[in-house]
C-alpha cells in the first residue's frame, strides 16, 4: 500500500467508512435569500457606494420617462451598431440579472450580439426587472448553473469603469463607461 492509500485508509477509518462504501451526496447549500424589497435596497446601496445611480420605476412607462430625464436630449444607442455606439452619449440595454450584494449587473450574450452598448459609450443605462435582482453569485449559479450552455459569454459589470494605474490617481471611464445608471422596473408587463 502506497502513502496515498495509507492516508485515505486513515481518513476512511476516522469517518467510519470502508473503501467499498458509497460516497453520500453533499448536503444542500442553504442560501439566505433576502426579500425582493430588501434586494432593491441592498443593490442600490452597493451600486451607490461605487458611484453608480439607481432609479426605481413602477412600470415600463415610468421607466421610459425617467430614462428621458437622465438622457436629457443627449444622444443614445439602444441597437448594436459600432458607429452608433461610438458616437452616442449613452448606451441603453437590458441586464439579465443584478446582484444585490455587490451592485453588479449580469449580461448573458450570444456570439452574434455585441456588448458595445454597455462598454463603448461614456455613459450606460441598464434596465433590469425587480424580479431579476438576485442575492448574489450563489443564487445566480443556482439559476444558471452552466452559463456556457446558455450563452457565449457572461459579463459582470460592477460600477463605473475605474482604474488607479495612472500615478495612483482614480480615473473613471478608462475601460468602459464612467457613469452607470440602473433603472429597476418593479412591474414588467408582457
Amino acid at each position: 500500500m502506497n502513502a496515498r492509500e495509507q492516508m485515505l485508509t486513515r481518513i476512511r477509518g476516522a469517518l467510519g467508512r470502508s473503501s467499498k462504501a458509497a460516497i453520500s451526496d453533499p448536503p444542500p447549500v442553504r442560501l439566505h435569500l433576502p426579500l425582493p424589497d430588501d434586494r432593491v435596497a441592498q443593490f442600490t446601496a452597493a451600486l451607490q457606494a461605487l458611484a453608480g445611480t439607481v432609479t426605481v420605476a413602477a412600470n415600463p412607462v415610468a421607466a421610459k420617462l425617467a430614462i428621458d430625464q437622465i438622457v436629457a436630449g443627449r444622444s443614445f444607442a439602444d441597437r448594436y451598431h459600432r458607429d452608433t455606439c461610438a458616437a452616442a452619449d449613452f448606451g441603453i440595454n437590458r441586464a439579465d440579472y443584478a446582484l444585490a450584494d455587490t451592485g453588479s449587473l449580469v449580461f448573458l450574450s450570444e456570439s452574434g450580439e455585441s456588448r458595445l452598448l454597455s462598454l463603448l459609450p461614456p455613459r450606460h443605462i441598464a434596465i433590469v426587472s425587480k424580479s431579476k435582482i438576485l442575492s448574489g453569485l450563489d443564487e445566480l449559479f443556482t439559476l444558471v448553473p452552466q452559463p456556457a450552455a446558455r450563452s457565449s459569454s457572461m459579463v459582470l459589470v460592477t460600477g463605473p469603469s475605474r482604474t488607479a494605474d495612472i500615478e495612483m490617481r482614480l480615473v473613471r471611464g478608462v475601460h468602459g463607461p464612467g457613469e452607470i445608471h440602473v433603472m429597476i422596473v418593479e412591474v414588467v408587463t408582457p
